[in-house]
C-alpha cells in the first residue's frame, strides 16, 4: 500500500489493534467513546481493503493487506518524533517500483519532512539533510542492485544485517540527533 499520509499527519501503525490503541492512548487523544468506533473502523478497513474516515478525530483509518498493519492517520497534528519515525520507515521502504524514481522520491521526502521540522522549530538541519541524502542515495543504489536477485534465507539474513549496519543504524542515529537538536533549541 502506498502511503496515504503526508508530513502534515500524525501516523500510527501496528500489526495488532490492541497495540495500536495502546500507542494512540499514550498520546491521550482517544476517549472511550471513540475507542469502539475506531476498532469498528479498523475491522471494516481490514475486511474491505478501503480507507475509512474517522471524522471525530479528523483522521483516516486503513489496513495494509501487504504488511498486515493497521493505520490511523490524524490530519494536521505536528509531532517531530512521529515525523522522524515515519520518515525513517519511508526511507527504508520501497515506495516506487523504478529504483531511480524510488531514490528521487526518498530524497524528496528528506527535504519535505525535515523542512516541516525546520520551519516549526526554527532550526537549521542542512548538515543533517546532506548526511541523510548521502546515506539514502548509497542505500537505495545498493538495494537496487539486489532487487532482482533471489537469496537463500541465510544469505538474506546476512544481507539484512549488512544493510542494518551500513544504512539503517546511521539513518536512525542521524534522525535521533534531530530530536537532540530540537531539545537544545
Amino acid at each position: 500500500m502506498k502511503p496515504f499520509y503526508t508530513e502534515q499527519d500524525l501516523v500510527f501503525k501496528h500489526s495488532d489493534i490492541g497495540e495500536l490503541l495502546h500507542d494512540i492512548q499514550s498520546y491521550g487523544i482517544l476517549n472511550p467513546d471513540q475507542r469502539s468506533t475506531l476498532v469498528r473502523l479498523l475491522e471494516e478497513a481490514r475486511s474491505t481493503g478501503e480507507l475509512k474516515e474517522f471524522p471525530d478525530m479528523n483522521a483516516l483509518v486503513g489496513a495494509d493487506s501487504e504488511t498486515g498493519e493497521f493505520l490511523l492517520v490524524i490530519h494536521d497534528v505536528y509531532d517531530p518524533r512521529n515525523l522522524l519515525t515515519v520518515l525513517f520507515d519511508r526511507l527504508t521502504s520501497i515506495e516506487e517500483e523504478d529504483p531511480q524514481k524510488d531514490k528521487e522520491h526518498a530524497l524528496h521526502l528528506i527535504d519535505v519532512y525535515l523542512g516541516v521540522i525546520e520551519k516549526r522549530e526554527r532550526v537549521s538541519l542542512q548538515e543533517v539533510k546532506q548526511k541523510l541524502i548521502q546515506i539514502t542515495t548509497s542505500m537505495k543504489d545498493t538495494m537496487a542492485l539486489f532487487l532482482e536477485d533471489e537469496f537463500s534465507d541465510k544469505d538474506l539474513e546476512k544481507l539484512s544485517e549488512a544493510l542494518d549496519k551500513a544504512y539503517f543504524e546511521p539513518l536512525s542515529e542521524l534522525l535521533e540527533g534531530v530530536l537532540v537538536t530540537i531539545a537544545g533549541n
